[in-house]
């Protein structure tokens, strides 16, 4: 016997179909009942179907497909959860594990932000562009397309929030400085900004050294966070401005 496809709507009123009987053709056990005629790909968007047939093609290798253009590992993990998710197979369980009992505020924040698209973002530099950030794989902080190498954790954040509030809600970026090769603790890298600040605590760096630029990154997703204003020089560097809600943070 030839086999057709399920017909879900009715030809002659349009209403919903049923399946009311199943039948074994080896034993004709016959079973009735009201059976799902659903497809779990159903929700599954043509832009998904394609990453789909280039998953299969290169067979399920992540490493080739992170080096395909404008992929990274990230990237193709995050559309694997979408897909996932869509037909059933993750029920957001990835999502609420990054959630933990001992978050504060701001971490809380940005998690339900990213937590809300997916694990992913897109946020708006100074400059104009616009930059992916995406949920780090070990869930510990967020990863910037545009500096894939930084792990953003969640206590950085929180410690910028922190010292912002105790200069009085406004803090430098430095990132001027940081990318001219100024020393930290200088006139053009002082030690409240934040590529400064971040460095010392966390990247080993000291007073009278050089350091990266990473401020322009934390800065932009406080902004995409709705946690503080990234703002451009105003003739002493570019600089965040906390919200309302985050000028005594930490004070508490």
């Amino acid at each position: 016997m030839q086999k057709r496809n399920i017909i879900k709507q009715c030809p002659s009123c349009g209403g919903d179909l049923t399946i009311t009987k199943l039948t074994c053709k080896n034993c004709m056990l016959e079973l009735s009942g009201e059976f799902s005629t659903s497809d779990s790909f159903e929700g599954v968007s043509d832009e998904q179907k394609d990453f789909i047939r280039l998953f299969l093609k290169y067979e399920g290798n992540l490493s080739k497909m992170q080096d395909l253009p404008g992929e990274n590992y990230l990237s193709v993990k995050n559309k694997l959860n979408g897909i996932n998710r869509v037909i059933g197979n993750n029920e957001d369980n990835e999502m609420r594990d990054i959630f933990k009992r001992e978050d504060q505020k701001v971490t809380k924040i940005i998690k339900e932000k990213l937590k809300s698209n997916g694990g992913k973002g897109t946020m708006s530099m100074l400059k104009g562009e616009n930059m992916d950030i995406y949920l780090s794989a070990d869930n510990e902080g967020v990863i910037a397309s545009g500096y894939p190498i930084l792990t953003m954790k969640w206590g950085m954040f929180e410690e910028i929030v922190k010292k912002a509030s105790l200069l009085g809600g406004n803090m430098l970026r430095g990132d001027a400085g940081s990318q001219a090769g100024a020393k930290i603790g200088s006139e053009d890298l002082p030690l409240d900004s934040i590529d400064a600040f971040v460095s010392m605590k966390y990247f080993n760096r000291q007073k009278g050294e050089t350091t990266t630029r990473r401020s322009t990154y934390f800065a932009a997703v406080l902004d995409w966070a709705g946690i503080a204003t990234n703002c451009r020089s105003r003739g002493q560097g570019g600089y965040i401005e906390l919200e309302p809600d985050f000028l005594d943070y930490g004070k508490e």
